[in-house]
């Protein structure tokens, strides 16, 4: 059965190749620009909260998160994050050809201009790695992963 306009989508499932071109724009894989379109709004928030990681919030996760920052106990911490969020982002839309433009300095910063990339999305938020980070996370993963597996069985997980 297929989506009606207008209808959510799922966030694409596992992680997508990209590619972030010399102008700085980000090219979407299909699944990801038919779920940007599916939330009703292509206008974004492009930012990074751990300086490693792009971040791409549709307005209402973007809202939801400085809301959840701005509720949590520390407040110096909460404000630091949103500080550093915000020196980093730039709001952005989805053009007719399915990119978004990342920030500068952000994508300076990240190494992701004119770079392959890799991408993965959830709860209208896509994460975009440069490929050193996503090696980096891939290897991480990858440590001591026989007993990461016993952990999963624990939980049930087949």
């Amino acid at each position: 059965m297929e989506n009606s306009p207008g209808s959510p989508v799922d966030s694409p499932r596992g992680t997508y190749p990209a590619r972030v071109d010399d102008k700085g724009r980000l090219k979407l894989p299909a699944a990801f620009v038919e779920y940007v379109q599916s939330l009703g709004s292509q206008k974004v928030f492009i930012t990074t909260i751990d300086e490693l990681t792009c971040k791409i919030y549709t307005i209402p996760a973007w809202n939801a998160t400085v809301k959840t920052l701005r509720e949590g106990h520390d407040k110096h911490k909460s404000a630091s994050i949103e500080f550093i969020a915000k020196f980093w982002g730039q709001d952005s839309e989805l053009d007719p050809q399915g990119r978004f433009l990342l920030p500068a300095e952000l994508r300076r910063s990240l190494q992701l201009e004119n770079a392959p990339v890799r991408m993965e999305g959830f709860d209208g938020v896509i994460s975009v790695f440069s490929e050193a980070t996503y090696s980096r996370r891939l290897a991480e993963s990858r440590e001591n992963y026989a007993a990461k597996i016993a952990y999963a069985e624990e939980l049930g997980i087949r």
